[in-house]
């Protein structure tokens, strides 16, 4: 895994075009792989795994189950797959004049219009 403020700027890219994909509703909001992912984490529940026993085991699989959306979503753009999912090493403070990675503040501000339907998706919804 490559940390992400360290990845060349295409890697970045091609990351963000297969999380992108990822989002794409197949046949209206909540329809996603994206969305599929993110009911793990709890949407539209509002319960997570974080803080609990299980949450070592959970979080791999999830990352894992995560990674191999990417995969699917980087062929899927005629990629060739050879894609992992990078990590923020939070530890260290800064890096190229980045705290918080500035792919994601750019790409990721706020969630894309139609991923989801907010009058189901509880507290998350509304965040």
């Amino acid at each position: 895994r490559k940390e992400i403020r360290k990845m060349p700027a295409a890697e970045q890219r091609r990351f963000v075009e297969a999380l992108r994909k990822c989002m794409e509703n197949r046949s209206g909001p909540g329809t996603s792989e994206y969305f599929r992912l993110a009911g793990y984490h709890g949407w539209p529940s509002d319960f997570c795994q974080h803080g609990q026993e299980t949450f070592p085991g959970w979080h791999r699989g999830y990352l894992c189950d995560l990674e191999q959306a990417l995969i699917k979503a980087d062929i899927a753009l005629g990629n060739d797959g050879n894609l992992g999912l990078p990590y923020w090493d939070w530890t260290e403070l800064e890096v190229n004049g980045e705290v918080m990675p500035k792919v994601i503040r750019d790409n990721f501000a706020d969630l894309p219009a139609g991923l989801v339907d907010p009058r189901e998706a509880g507290e998350l919804g509304t965040q």
